[in-house]
């Protein structure tokens, strides 16, 4: 409460205030220095000290901008989302509520216990489908791959090398849509 007290003995129409008012409607702004000064019509040098009360009751913030630049903002954390973002985002939220898929029915009395199965062994593969492709290579191979590939490619050459710790490969982007793996060892 300490911290809210000298914005509460701030008149409603203090440019503290207006400033907060003015972000409120207007979350997505960020006010410079000489933007306080040209709307509220006080002095460059007056904006720190009359926005100091809100920015100390963590109703804004004062922070540089991607330009290094001062600016003031809507304390997000401390005011929740901004109104013009809540319908949204509340939309947003039935809608994923909505797609979610039914809970499975299971009639427990229905099943039937078996004694003695013994239990598969789960089988790894050693790069999964790209294991065919990287067994045929020879020191020296390379294919050509969309570049959509290029992650898929160098995850497979990881997971193969891990099976087959003499095997070498190197995956590079030789235009703006291929790339290429390279069998080294």
């Amino acid at each position: 409460m300490a911290r809210q007290s000298a914005l509460l003995k701030a008149p409603r129409d203090s440019i503290a205030w207006r400033v907060i008012d003015f972000l409120e409607a207007n979350p997505t702004e960020e006010l410079l220095r000489r933007d306080v000064a040209t709307k509220f019509s006080i002095d460059v040098v007056q904006v720190d000290d009359m926005l100091r009360p809100a920015v100390t009751a963590d109703r804004i913030k004062r922070e540089l901008n991607a330009d290094s630049e001062l600016v003031w903002r809507l304390n997000y954390s401390k005011r929740g989302t901004p109104k013009p973002f809540a319908e949204p985002l509340a939309a947003a939220k039935r809608a994923k509520r909505a797609n979610r898929k039914p809970p499975v029915a299971i009639d427990f009395s229905t099943l039937v216990i078996e004694p003695g199965i013994a239990v598969i062994e789960r089988i790894q593969p050693k790069a999964g489908l790209w294991a065919g492709l990287l067994d045929r290579m020879t020191p020296g191979d390379s294919v050509r791959l969309m570049l959509e590939a290029k992650d898929a490619a160098a995850h497979a050459q990881y997971a193969y090398r891990k099976a087959n710790p003499g095997a070498k490969f190197v995956v590079r982007k030789v235009s703006d849509e291929h790339c290429r793996i390279w069998r080294l060892a």
